[in-house]
């Protein structure tokens, strides 16, 4: 462990967590502010620094994460040695606790992870756990050969895992000898409990060196970038010292500015954190309005990003894609005209390989007996799938009696019991109710219009993040359900849709978003 060179750490494992928070189309719960709140890592950080099945600490380091320059979080990271029957084996853990808000009410999140693995690299097992936001996630897994089989919500996946990945302790290691000249670059397969069901490949790259100004002072440093391909397009940039130190690590966010995490002491990092609104910063206002928007049939709109960048859409019936170059997308977007008479089947529908996972359960939404009860009563005796689903988009309004932005991401099940929830809520709630009688479901994230009779102050309107669901009722044709608005309308625009089947599905839905934070300009060139 104590080579010459001090063993750097790249701290990228903090951001993450915060990464996914931020980029929720959801907001946050008021929790009252602490000022110092304690550190408990999976197992507690104080427990482990004594707990001997834990082994020695052999590092610990703290860190203050910074965003829009305010002191928004903290985090530690420890590195613990022990000796097993079967050798030697490291155990990294690390928390993070962070303050943000939207509109005024604030969400304090704790995300806390640890994980266990071989000299060789090879991990055993991990943990992983966030609370926060009305929803808490706990997440747990471990090695059976060349798999990994994660646990999460009461589901149960297996994964392919490669001995080859390597856990976190062997990464730093692996970078220990990283030669500190500009163009030197280091590619690795690599796991995280952030991405629990794919090895990632982390490349690190030496830039050179740049001044940086740090609470100690100014300093020259080695910018080091680091990809990783379950975050394609994101890079993150570690300034490190000679000894390949890190010191700082910096996040570049669209929209939000630069996501900081200083290495600092703990005194430091546990000092009182500041909420930052971020809210306002996802709203885009287009240069028309959707004028009559209840009446229209279908809009087009053209979608252009100020950098020029790619935009991430969904294209197929009810979205197309009409014309499309860098940085600039022409869509049509219709809305459904669904005659109940004219579909084939009846509920439930038999399974069959390419509807499965749109009526399996899943971590977001459940199949447990306070959902089927709720489908039973929004559904009652009807057997025509359209109808079912408008059934359900009635329901579900009216259930979720209390309709605000203070809940996180929560579960179908956890919003059964709540009734609480803005359009997140709302839409794995239908996708779980439709599921329960046998009506494929998915959810879909994007952008949805509200016009200036929704109190919205400004004369165009705005588009803001946004959630709902669709109910498959025959080939190619899905029934929108957006229980939160309480209608679908042409202004909608569909950036991704999923069966929410994956352990950590909030990554795949929050992606596409990012790159379009206030980088998104929306004109709408025609309607009908």
């Amino acid at each position: 462990m104590n080579s010459g060179r001090k063993q750097p750490r790249f701290f990228w494992s903090s951001l993450l967590p915060l990464f996914v928070c931020l980029l929720l189309p959801v907001v946050a719960q008021e929790t009252p502010p602490s000022t110092a709140p304690a550190p408990s890592p999976v197992g507690a950080t104080a427990e482990m620094a004594t707990d001997s099945a834990s082994g020695k600490i052999v590092r610990e380091d703290w860190m203050i994460i910074l965003l829009q320059n305010k002191r928004c979080g903290f985090g530690s990271a420890l590195l613990h040695e022990r000796t097993t029957p079967l050798g030697k084996q490291y155990i990294s853990d690390s928390h993070q606790e962070f303050k943000i808000s939207r509109e005024g009410l604030s969400l304090h999140q704790i995300s806390d992870s640890s994980t266990v693995e071989t000299e060789e690299g090879v991990v055993v097992s991990f943990q992983a756990e966030s609370h926060g936001g009305g929803s808490d996630q706990v997440m747990r897994g471990y090695r059976i050969g060349e798999e990994m089989v994660v646990f999460s919500g009461g589901q149960k996946k297996r994964y392919p895992m490669p001995k080859k990945t390597l856990g976190p302790e062997a990464f730093d290691r692996l970078t220990r000898h990283l030669k500190m000249e500009p163009g030197t670059t280091l590619t690795a397969s690599t796991f995280s409990t952030d991405f629990p069901e794919l090895p990632v490949t982390s490349t690190l790259r030496v830039i050179g060196k740049e001044k940086r100004s740090l609470p100690a002072g100014e300093r020259e440093l080695w910018k080091v970038v680091l990809s990783m391909s379950a975050m394609p397009g994101l890079d993150i940039y570690s300034y490190l010292d000679d000894e390949g130190e890190a010191h700082q690590v910096i996040m570049p966010f669209p929209g939000l500015g630069e996501l900081q995490v200083i290495v600092t002491t703990r005194a430091e990092a546990m000092k009182e954190l500041e909420s930052v609104e971020l809210f306002t910063n996802t709203l885009i206002t287009p240069k028309q309005p959707l004028a009559n928007l209840r009446r229209l049939k279908s809009a087009t709109l053209r979608l252009t990003t100020r950098d020029g960048s790619p935009i991430p859409l969904w294209s197929g019936p009810g979205q197309k894609v009409l014309e499309s170059k860098p940085g600039q997308t022409v869509i049509e977007i219709s809305v459904p005209q669904l005659d109940p008479k004219s579909i084939s089947w009846q509920l439930p529908h038999a399974s069959e390989p390419e509807l499965e996972p749109y009526l399996k359960p899943s971590l977001y939404i459940e199949q447990t007996p306070r959902i089927r009860e709720l489908a039973q009563k929004a559904v009652g005796e009807e057997k025509n799938p359209v109808l079912a689903a408008r059934k359900i988009e009635t329901f579900v309004r009216g259930y979720i009696t209390r309709k605000d932005l203070s809940v996180g991401f929560a579960s179908a099940d956890e919003t059964a019991v709540s009734r609480t929830g803005d359009c997140t809520e709302h839409a794995v709630l239908c996708a779980a109710l439709g599921r329960a009688v046998g009506l494929p479901t998915r959810v879909v994230v994007g952008y949805g219009y509200l016009p200036t009779d929704y109190g919205n102050k400004q004369d165009n309107g705005t588009f803001g993040f946004h959630m709902w669901a669709e109910a498959w009722v025959g080939p190619d044709q899905w029934a929108p359900m957006d229980a939160a608005l309480g209608r679908f309308d042409v202004g909608h625009i569909a950036l991704a849709k999923s069966a929410l089947q994956e352990i950590n599905p909030l990554v795949e839905l929050t992606m596409p978003i990012l790159n379009l934070m206030q980088n998104l300009q929306i004109e709408v060139v025609s309607t009908q």
